[in-house]
């Protein structure tokens, strides 16, 4: 969140055994921090041994942001779910409101793909336009966000074109079985059902 000031660090040698000794280890955390334990009791063993690890404390520092990370992440699923479950019914609705025109169409000799594509256009329109007016606004949030931290990743745009296309595909799956089954109807079967 700020930027790293200059910084000195120096062991409190007028005072021993001192407020704070550094160790860097290389190794199992758990053996280096058995071994140390019994060494402060050999030499300093009136005196509480209190370790922090400074990953710890790094991490400690960006518990908002997980926490954030988690409920968004859980929130995002959520509505993809929604958003598939909505595309779906609405293009069952929308091919019970349309079985008379496919019928027409299919009589006239319109193809399976034909129909499929029209019914399915629809829909990637209302994607498309959701998608215009969504990203922006993604991306100014995001970059909101992120300016409020002293070191960053910068935005890639990558990662707007893949959720545009992944919106589209998610439609195409969605309303596409609807679509299929729209243009494999029999047409005597509509009129039928007048």
């Amino acid at each position: 969140h700020k930027r790293i000031e200059p910084l000195v660090m120096r062991l409190q040698y007028d005072s021993w055994p001192g407020y704070c000794l550094n160790i860097r280890y290389t190794g199992s955390e758990k053996e280096i921090l058995a071994s140390i334990k019994i060494v402060y009791e050999q030499v300093l063993s009136g005196f509480l041994l209190d370790y922090n690890s400074v990953k710890e404390r790094y991490d400690n520092q960006y518990q908002n942001e997980k926490r954030a990370h988690t409920t968004l992440q859980a929130c995002t699923w959520i509505i993809v779910l929604i958003s598939c479950i909505g595309i779906f019914s609405m293009a069952v609705f929308m091919s019970l409101k349309r079985v008379k025109e496919f019928g027409i169409r299919k009589v006239l000799g319109a193809t399976v793909h034909q129909i499929a594509s029209l019914h399915i256009n629809y829909f990637l329109r209302i994607v498309l336009l959701s998608n215009f007016i969504a990203i922006p606004i993604a991306y100014w949030l995001i970059k909101e966000w992120l300016n409020g931290f002293a070191y960053r990743a910068e935005l890639n745009s990558f990662v707007f074109l893949l959720v545009f296309c992944f919106s589209f595909l998610l439609v195409i799956i969605s309303a596409g079985s609807t679509a299929w089954k729209a243009g494999r109807m029999n047409p005597v079967d509509v009129i039928k059902m007048e």
